[in-house]
């Protein structure tokens, strides 16, 4: 699907704070996602803060500053690596047209951590990249993550391997949960689970944002990790025109953080120094989207 970089980059800002708000929003009525009030869903406890907001314009500022990632730290929750796995997909835009130098990246920021949370976080970062260079699409993506040397020999790449023969198969969703996602003792296995099953969801409804975030929202056991995964490949793929407006009504109309418009500023600020311009304001939408731009420090076209 072809987008505007700019596009993509707001699509994945804006997806992820349009899915934190909805969810947060429902944590007075558990078990409730406002967008769709119809709909149960299966969240038992709610964090009173995901703050995956917060880690993407933590990660977004250091990246526009010092063009490098920190450190990530060993997480013992969901929830908390689900916060570490935000703050890395402002990374996975900004060097998305250098895949080696963000694997790099991604893997010393998450070296302290589980191996295979490792995994999914440079699988996660690569697809990301692929899909904002329209290097992969729901047919090719899990054939281009089952290539990837990080993945080698971990469960996540067992999953998903099972993953592509359902996908072949024309395999339900809830066939695909029965099969892959019962395992989830280990924390290990549920970070792979998560990812796995976000992109099997991705995959299969690609071209509708909101059915993606339906879906993921939908199974057994809902995972904040597969939410944000799915939410982040649905809002580059489909870009900001992919997001109903509907959905947005539960975002702050002040521009704090999590709101709309924090969100558009902050993917427009990165996307100003991913150009190659020095200054300290992201420069106007519509010189955005002109195509040819310089890199930092190297001037020449991008494609």
């Amino acid at each position: 699907m072809q987008q505007l970089l700019i596009n993509r980059f707001r699509g994945l800002f804006l997806s992820v704070a349009v899915l934190e708000a909805h969810v947060q929003g429902s944590a007075g009525h558990p078990g409730k996602i406002a967008a769709i009030p119809s709909k149960e869903y299966g969240w038992e406890i709610l964090p009173e803060n995901l703050g995956w907001c917060g880690a993407i314009a933590t990660s977004t500022q250091t990246l526009i500053s010092t063009q490098a990632l920190c450190p990530g730290t060993a997480c013992q929750t969901d929830d908390a690596c689900a916060r570490l796995l935000a703050g890395l997909l402002p990374a996975a835009l900004f060097w998305h047209d250098d895949v080696s130098c963000l694997e790099n990246q991604l893997g010393q920021c998450l070296s302290g951590t589980d191996s295979e949370l490792q995994a999914g976080g440079v699988g996660m970062g690569v697809a990301i990249a692929r899909l904002c260079r329209e290097q992969a699409n729901p047919q090719t993506l899990i054939s281009h993550l089952l290539a990837q040397p990080c993945l080698s020999e971990t469960y996540l790449h067992a999953q998903l391997s099972q993953i592509q023969g359902l996908l072949d198969a024309h395999a339900s969703l809830t066939r695909v949960w029965y099969q892959i996602g019962q395992d989830q003792t280990l924390p290990a296995h549920r970070y792979a689970t998560a990812i796995a099953m976000a992109v099997y969801t991705w995959a299969t409804s690609a071209d509708s944002w909101p059915l993606t975030i339906a879906r993921i929202l939908a199974l057994p056991q809902p995972s904040v990790i597969a939410a944000l995964m799915a939410s982040a490949l649905s809002g580059v793929f489909n870009g900001i025109n992919g997001i109903p407006l509907n959905w947005q009504t539960s975002l702050s109309a002040a521009s704090s953080l999590g709101s709309r418009e924090h969100s558009l500023a902050l993917a427009d600020q990165l996307l100003t120094t991913w150009s190659g311009y020095y200054g300290h304001q992201a420069l106007p939408p519509a010189e955005l989207e002109i195509t040819t731009v310089s890199a930092p420090g190297v001037l020449r076209f991008r494609e």
